[in-house]
């Protein structure tokens, strides 16, 4: 009787180091983008509205929203990035909402999209 030696299949990659590669690129994405338009505010190449607007609170809740979008953390990353957007429009368009009025509704129709998609 002969014994045979067979090579074990290639173990697949572990999910944590697709997720790195994803942080590293997106990181990489945003500091490039960011290093790009100070340079253009320092050499009087942009507005200071439109530079203001870059780096804002706003943006910084639309770039986490994306970072949660390129994990696959499609429910929380929408709603951030989804809030960022709204509150950057209506700065950008000096709309004023009252945010009192705003806050409760809209994390109410967050927890009911919520419950509609997330799965047992």
């Amino acid at each position: 009787m002969e014994i045979i030696r067979q090579t074990p299949p290639p173990l697949p990659e572990p999910p944590y180091r697709k997720d790195a590669s994803i942080r590293r690129s997106y990181l990489g994405i945003v500091l490039i983008l960011a290093g790009v338009v100070w340079l253009l505010y320092n050499f009087d190449r942009l507005e200071y509205r439109i530079f203001d607007m870059f780096f804002s609170w706003q943006t910084l809740m639309i770039v986490l929203g994306g970072y949660l979008l390129a994990i696959r953390k499609w429910i929380g990353g929408g709603i951030v990035l989804a809030l960022g957007v709204v509150f950057l429009l209506t700065d950008f368009f000096g709309i004023h909402i009252p945010i009192g009025k705003v806050v409760l509704p809209v994390l109410v129709i967050a927890a009911g999209i919520s419950v509609l998609l997330t799965r047992r």
